[in-house]
């Protein structure tokens, strides 16, 4: 039962450090940069990889228990950690909507700044100043 505990501990400070990978990425999906964005981007994936594997785990011992012996302590224990991850996925869907919100506006004002520079490049490019005469 202790290694249980542990691993539950284990799975709860994952959580906690994903949940705070995923409010950087809101951060810097505001300052709009792409580089590091990727990088914390990737390492909240592998974080979440481990964070399944733990759960798989903790899912499979707690499967184990045979219920008649298992106390009413041990239940609200795994009652909790239960509601913790529910708690958990809620917040980091909406943070990671919030994300995605933010990197389609920095999308398109993107595509705008480009229309723009395209448009003022080909009003420039009608006057050829190689071919003036003196």
């Amino acid at each position: 039962m202790d290694s249980l505990y542990e691993l539950l501990m284990i799975h709860i400070d994952l959580l906690d450090y994903a949940k705070t990978l995923s409010f950087r990425i809101l951060k810097l999906s505001n300052k709009g940069s792409i580089e590091e964005l990727e990088i914390i981007v990737a390492n909240r994936n592998r974080l979440v990889s481990i964070i399944s594997e733990v759960q798989t785990k903790i899912e499979d011992l707690i499967s184990q228990f045979d219920i008649r012996k298992v106390k009413n302590s041990d239940i609200e224990i795994f009652k909790s950690w239960s509601n913790d991850v529910n708690s958990w996925v809620r917040v980091v869907d909406e943070i990671d909507k919030k994300t995605l919100e933010d990197l389609e506006e920095a999308k398109e004002q993107t595509c705008k700044e480009i229309l723009t520079v395209s448009n003022q490049k080909k009003a420039i490019g009608g006057y050829n100043l190689n071919d003036t005469k003196k």
